[in-house]
């Protein structure tokens, strides 16, 4: 979970390429794909755990598992 400063909105990566994006002001959330690249399920058993919001942008990086790539991926 991050906190994304020009939506203000909280984003939730939820695996794969599916992120949420909750707005704490209207009480609201929606399901968005992320886009610029496609991201592997995380493992059933659990997952790595890092997600950030590079600050001042659209951009998130992620990384899904110790032994696979990390990813940049961007907010529609």
């Amino acid at each position: 979970m991050a906190w994304h400063a020009r939506s203000k909105q909280l984003v939730v990566w939820v695996g794969g390429n599916n992120l949420m994006l909750i707005n704490p002001a209207h009480d609201t959330y929606r399901t968005i794909t992320m886009g610029g690249v496609t991201v592997p399920q995380p493992p059933r058993a659990s997952t790595y755990g890092r997600f950030r919001i590079i600050p001042d942008t659209d951009q998130v990086v992620l990384v899904n598992a110790v032994d696979q790539d990390v990813v940049i991926g961007t907010l529609p």
